[in-house]
């Protein structure tokens, strides 16, 4: 049993297994709190489940409840005031900067995954996934490489598609001025297993100043925060700049686009039915800024 108990705390050596090292009762307690601390070596892991299933059937009790895992955050901060007085006059000054890191160490299985943020109803899956190993929540789809720009692409690249067994590169109907998909896995078409890490929500750097000033009674303070470094998905523009289902479309996408006689910007053309996806793709994927 890995389990000890230290000046009326329990404690574990780590050494436990998958077949090993539970504690488990079928004693019925009042309400209480837990508190608990751990270390966790480089590639290790650790978490709690709750809702377990005790019973001798059960070989181990991970497998009957859900488990919560672990988070690594790892970081610094960086704080400098300084405060004097002249007169009846008073002030202070004083900022800050920070970093923090987070990675997910377990979800339980080494493939286990995680969908999450809100997308535009013709996006397909949720913008945003977790992994192990990797941020929260980062921003997951298609890597693009410019747009397709003649028919003569379209066909060369139809033709290593069906060279490796599928009926197109992309969708049927992808045409000139539609987004070019990056192929990531090299197998002629463009799909789910294409799709990568394209963005991190979370800041490198996150700073702050406050002052402070006070003159016979009468006081005045300012704070100001800002962060640096992450990512940000415009995702209202995928509403307001496209022609899908019944969203309401700002006139400035028709001049901007490959639409009539503009011929080819930089935006994807403007069809409906949209057969790549390319303007909701375009805004709700790909228009990523860098803060």
């Amino acid at each position: 049993m890995p389990w000890h108990v230290v000046d009326g705390c329990i404690q574990a050596a780590g050494d436990g297994s998958d077949l090993s090292g539970y504690i488990v009762t079928k004693k019925q307690y009042e309400n209480f709190i837990l508190d608990w601390d751990w270390k966790l070596s480089y590639g290790g892991n650790s978490g709690m489940l709750y809702h377990v299933v005790e019973n001798p059937y059960f070989k181990v009790p991970y497998v009957t409840g859900p488990e919560y895992q672990l988070i690594d955050n790892e970081g610094w901060e960086l704080l400098v005031s300084y405060r004097n007085n002249i007169g009846y006059f008073n002030y202070a000054v004083s900022g800050n900067v920070s970093q923090n890191r987070n990675r997910v160490v377990d979800l339980g299985l080494p493939t286990a995954y995680i969908y999450g943020g809100g997308g535009h109803p013709n996006t397909g899956p949720s913008p945003c996934k977790t992994v192990n190993g990797q941020p929260i929540s980062q921003f997951w789809g298609l890597k693009t490489d410019g747009m397709i720009t003649s028919q003569e692409e379209i066909d060369a690249l139809n033709a290593k598609a069906q060279a490796n067994g599928h009926d197109y590169y992309h969708q049927r109907l992808t045409g000139i001025g539609d987004l070019k998909y990056v192929d990531l896995n090299n197998d002629g078409t463009i799909d789910d297993e294409d799709c990568t890490f394209i963005g991190n929500p979370w800041p490198k750097v996150q700073y702050g100043f406050n002052i402070s000033l006070e003159w016979r009674g009468i006081d005045f303070s300012a704070d100001f925060t800002g962060i640096a470094g992450n990512d940000v998905m415009n995702l209202s523009r995928s509403y307001t700049e496209s022609v899908q289902q019944s969203s309401n479309t700002t006139a400035d996408v028709f001049g901007a686009s490959y639409f009539l006689g503009n011929g080819l910007t930089s935006r994807p053309r403007i069809v409906t039915p949209d057969p790549a996806n390319g303007m909701i793709y375009y805004f709700a994927r790909c228009a990523i800024a860098k803060r």
